[in-house]
């Protein structure tokens, strides 16, 4: 991807998360890819490689277990979640915004 400015990479960001989690929902540099889209397991592996190639990012920091769950039922998950323990960082459109600026994943970016 050729370098453009931070509105017109943004808006090509918010264009592929509508596209590839074929959400109508609006996204927002807010809008968590798991918790509100729904983008867990091996739907989260295929879009995070999608937005590597699209975005051309070093993803060697990426720690996919941080962000997402693993593909079927997660009973300790789903415990934790019933009582109010998010387990999981948020992984958000900003946050991909971030790494596809700098085209590298970034250490350390547990919210």
């Amino acid at each position: 991807m050729a370098d453009i400015g931070d509105a017109e990479l943004l808006e090509s960001l918010l264009s592929f998360v509508q596209t590839e989690t074929l959400t109508r929902k609006q996204i927002t540099p807010a809008t968590d890819i798991a918790w509100d889209l729904g983008v867990d397991g091996d739907d989260a592996h295929e879009f995070i490689c999608r937005f590597a190639d699209q975005f051309n990012v070093d993803m060697s920091e990426f720690d996919f277990d941080m962000y997402f769950g693993g593909e079927g039922f997660d009973l300790i998950g789903l415990i934790k979640s019933l009582v109010g323990r998010k387990t999981k960082a948020p992984m958000t459109v900003e946050l991909l915004f971030a790494a596809a600026k700098e085209r590298r994943w970034p250490r350390n970016s547990r919210a």
